[in-house]
């Protein structure tokens, strides 16, 4: 398992349990991701001229911006740090965004098209939101929510920072859409909040000193009632993206698989439609638990590889009756 197998602060049970998701070499490149460099990727907000501009500025300030081939508004930064993106003139006028690439590729997955009428269920801090208003192109309907006050003046400040002026903003518990906006949006996006595994970093000691199955199996229960409520908001022929950025299976697979047996004939999970960074086919069986053969149809996209992902998981659900 390498070296990194053996750090203590990282908890015997989440290495193993890593090998059986991910298998050897995957787990090998998450634990490298754990204690090397963040990878540095950012979105521009803007149409093509606003894009061929910041390329230019970031060349000229010193970075070499590698374009992101399934989603041609991002760039992976080599050179340079978070601070020196801060620092630059898209940035301040809200041109330029620092957002994971895995991040981004929820979004784009969820295939917005403009007129599209989209919820954000749980969508502080809002760099998904500010994404979905760019496919978007100012029309439709677009609302986002989160639970936590706190949370919504950061959301807030970020959307007024890159100009998104067509989102309303609530503040509900997520399940509650499920009474009061029923049938009311063609996309749902449910970035759920989840443990965090793909966001676990040695930078960060109280993160894994967080990790325990117990807190999993906690946020699985929450993420149930979640993604039952967002699938309650579709119209029919809709599409509800549901990702976390976590690798448990308790918290992906075995959720969707969940929902899906529940309300068996109504919703149905399929393959992504788009252009998407290469990743490792959903499970399709968990410690003698089996899951709905369409499970495979979802995605799990590890570290490593060159591609500058973080750990993320996604699945794509549609409303079929």
């Amino acid at each position: 398992m390498g070296e990194h197998a053996s750090t203590p602060s990282l908890p015997e049970a989440f290495t193993e349990r890593l090998n059986e998701i991910a298998g050897e070499a995957g787990c090998r490149a998450v634990l490298s991701s754990i204690h090397g460099p963040r990878p540095l990727s950012v979105r521009v907000q803007g149409d093509e001229q606003v894009r061929d501009a910041v390329h230019v500025e970031l060349e000229a300030g010193g970075f070499e911006p590698e374009v992101v081939s399934w989603y041609p508004w991002a760039f992976r930064l080599h050179g340079g740090d978070r601070s020196s993106v801060q620092e630059t003139n898209a940035f301040a006028k809200g041109h330029l965004w620092i957002q994971s690439l895995s991040s981004m590729a929820a979004v784009v997955g969820l295939s917005i098209d403009p007129g599209h009428d989209v919820l954000d269920l749980c969508a502080a801090p809002g760099s998904k939101t500010t994404l979905i208003s760019q496919l978007q192109q100012g029309s439709g309907i677009l609302v986002a929510n989160d639970r936590s006050r706190q949370r919504l003046f950061k959301l807030r400040a970020h959307l007024r920072q890159l100009g998104v002026s067509n989102a309303e903003v609530t503040c509900h518990p997520g399940a509650a859409f499920g009474s009061s906006h029923v049938d009311c949006f063609d996309r749902v996006l449910v970035d759920a909040p989840c443990s965090g595994e793909g966001m676990l970093h040695a930078s960060n000691p109280q993160g894994l000193a967080q990790w325990s199955e117990g807190r999993i199996r906690r946020l699985a229960r929450q993420q149930l009632g979640l993604l039952s409520a967002a699938l309650r908001t579709l119209r029919v022929g809709g599409c509800c993206m549901y990702s976390t950025c976590t690798y448990a299976p308790e918290e992906n697979e075995h959720v969707v698989d969940r929902v899906l047996k529940k309300h068996a004939g109504q919703y149905s999970l399929e393959a992504m439609s788009v252009e998407l960074p290469n990743g490792t086919s959903g499970l399709t069986s968990w410690q003698e638990q089996e899951f709905d053969a369409s499970l495979r149809h979802s995605l799990r996209l590890l570290p490593g590889g060159g591609g500058g992902l973080t750990g993320f998981y996604m699945a794509l659900i549609r409303r079929t009756a």
